[in-house]
């Protein structure tokens, strides 16, 4: 119809409400694709997990129960995880990306202080984070400073059920209020079945659509996305505004290529050339 009114504007072709509609109606469709990215991004790269505390809490031994395997070096010694020792593993379908950290604390050390700037960045970065609590020693500032800071992705761990409290879940006050938590033994296993299935529900892996909605998964579609959708909502504008037809087509030929990144029908240059970088193509 845009095509028509261009070429045959003597004709009286006219671009009723209907059009609009079916422009309202695209950009939905692709807002519930542009939906999916999280979900789509999730299951290329995996759910990483940040295991953050102050030294000697039991990260690693936590580390180690998740993973199902001696990855981390565990000693009574506080500071001995120094960098930040990541593991993936598959619980319940899904693909998590575990990453134990060195301990809060301020230390003259120079690679120890490191480690603590390099752990701060993947509690800052990480989809989730367990905040792991010592049941067995006295709660210290730093414990609640870091329950704070996580916010609604943490998820607070008492580890050390296996020994004599030292604490309750009180002593922690309004800091705790709406933090899951979950009270663990890492070295004997008690409650850890309890935190991976949560672990698993908290990521949301349930499709709520009733139809299979592909999932995006690649940023570069992601953005195609975008860019049909802005395309589309200018051609919408354009109509309302009475510009003429050719106005209107042009932005939605814009949002058709940028849909044809995503399907293959138009490739960018940065893409070719990428490719032709890569692969050893017309040698």
């Amino acid at each position: 119809e845009l095509e028509a009114a261009i070429d045959f504007p003597d004709e009286g072709v006219e671009l009723g409400n209907h059009l609009a509609e079916r422009v309202d109606g695209v950009v939905r469709e692709i807002e519930g694709l542009m939906a999916t990215y999280r979900e789509g991004k999730l299951c290329r790269e995996g759910v990483s997990v940040a295991i953050v505390g102050l030294p000697n809490v039991g990260k690693s031994s936590l580390f180690n129960a998740l993973v199902g395997e001696d990855r981390a070096i565990v000693t009574s010694q506080p500071g001995t995880t120094r960098d930040v020792v990541e593991a993936q593993v598959a619980l319940g379908g899904v693909l998590f990306r575990f990453m134990d950290t060195a301990g809060f604390r301020e230390s003259g050390d120079e690679a120890e202080g490191e480690g603590v700037k390099r752990a701060r960045k993947c509690m800052e970065e990480g989809d989730l984070v367990l905040v792991v609590l010592d049941r067995s020693c006295p709660l210290q500032e730093g414990d609640r400073v870091l329950v704070r800071e996580v916010s609604g992705r943490g998820v607070v761990v008492v580890n050390k059920i296996d020994l004599p409290g030292a604490w309750s879940p009180e002593d922690l006050g309004r800091v705790m209020v709406g933090r899951p938590t979950f009270h663990v033994s890492a070295k004997r296993g008690d409650g850890l079945e309890s935190l991976k299935k949560a672990l698993i529900e908290m990521v949301g892996r349930g499709r709520k659509s009733e139809g299979e909605i592909p999932l995006v998964t690649n940023v570069r579609h992601y953005q195609a996305l975008i860019g049909a959708k802005d395309a589309l909502l200018r051609s919408l504008k354009a109509w309302q505004e009475g510009l003429s037809a050719e106005f209107v087509a042009a932005d939605v030929k814009g949002a058709l290529e940028a849909l044809g990144e995503i399907t293959g029908e138009t490739t960018p240059e940065d893409v070719l050339d990428a490719i032709f970088s890569r692969f050893c193509i017309g040698k």
